[in-house]
């Protein structure tokens, strides 16, 4: 994720992709690690790829369908990707599981 934060603090968009070719190393290692997935997601909306964004976190919701930030996260690609009507109800999702988990 060093590389990631590093593409958002620097506004450069090769050191996220970097970041997603490292996950994905991790996840071959680990296919059921759905934090990977989640972070790779979140690399892959930094590069201002929303497809495959949404595609990860989908697998993370799928591995973890308590996980918080993959629907939140998952609800922000579907707006960059204009889906509103999704992104809506990830996103309503995200506050539920918020709120149970208080």
């Amino acid at each position: 994720m060093l590389y990631a934060r590093a593409a958002l603090r620097h506004h450069r968009p090769e050191l996220a992709r970097r970041g997603a070719a490292n996950l994905s190393e991790m996840i071959r290692l680990a296919p059921g690690a759905a934090r990977a997935y989640c972070a790779r997601g979140s690399a892959h909306g930094l590069a201002g790829d929303f497809d495959r964004a949404l595609a990860d976190f989908t697998e993370a919701i799928r591995l973890c369908p308590e996980m918080v930030d993959a629907y939140a996260l998952r609800g922000g690609a579907n707006v960059a990707l204009g889906n509103r009507e999704a992104a809506g109800v990830d996103l309503a999702r995200a506050q539920e599981l918020r709120k149970q988990t208080r």
